[in-house]
């Protein structure tokens, strides 16, 4: 966000608190998992804020906001709750680029952990690679850890397209240590990534 001041953070309870005269009082939840905790605080409420729990009304909005110039970075909660949004998803946002003749573009993120059995079941399940049926190339993918996410993140917002990005909620509420994370990090999406070797 402190590179590109076009980077707006919203979505279901990312930010601090969704009162800003309030934020003084308040520790800040910054999200289910913590990954957007003090960016209000930081960038302000104009930049990071909450939203009403309608899926379908978060990717609508990105979607505006970002064929007006910005680069909405929205959360759905968890990705149980995506269906509400698909219709935005398949037939607006990645048709939009070709219905528009190559006009326009649509350069947003969709964060949204999955699976991980943390909560009820409408929170939990790993529905599968639903996305990837979705988004077309490199535009959706599903990380491993803590680290991965991140560069993934850091990749995704300098995407010049629709990007979906999911990670297990295991992992999401992990914090990776600055220490851990190489300067200008982020990851070659295009690439394949070998966590091991296998045996035969």
């Amino acid at each position: 966000m402190a590179r590109d001041p076009r980077v707006v953070v919203y979505g279901e309870d990312v930010a601090d608190c969704s009162h800003a005269e309030d934020l003084a009082r308040v520790k800040g939840k910054g999200g289910v998992f913590k990954v957007t905790h003090g960016l209000q605080r930081k960038f302000g409420s104009a930049r990071c804020f909450n939203v009403p729990i309608a899926e379908a009304s978060i990717v609508g909005r990105a979607i505006g906001m970002a064929t007006r110039g910005l680069k909405p970075v929205v959360e759905i909660q968890f990705f149980d709750y995506i269906w509400p949004a698909m219709m935005q998803i398949c037939d607006e946002l990645i048709n939009l680029r070709w219905r528009s003749n190559n006009a326009f573009s649509s350069p947003l993120v969709i964060r949204a952990p999955i699976g991980g059995y943390l909560a009820a079941a409408p929170s939990s399940t790993a529905i599968g690679r639903v996305d990837l049926h979705a988004f077309a190339g490199p535009a959706s993918r599903h990380t491993l850890d803590a680290l991965d996410a991140n560069g993934l993140l850091r990749t995704a917002i300098r995407c010049d397209d629709p990007f979906s990005s999911s990670s297990p909620s295991t992992s999401t509420g992990r914090r990776t240590t600055a220490a851990l994370i190489p300067a200008g990090f982020h990851d070659p999406v295009w690439q394949a990534k070998l966590a091991r070797e296998g045996t035969t």
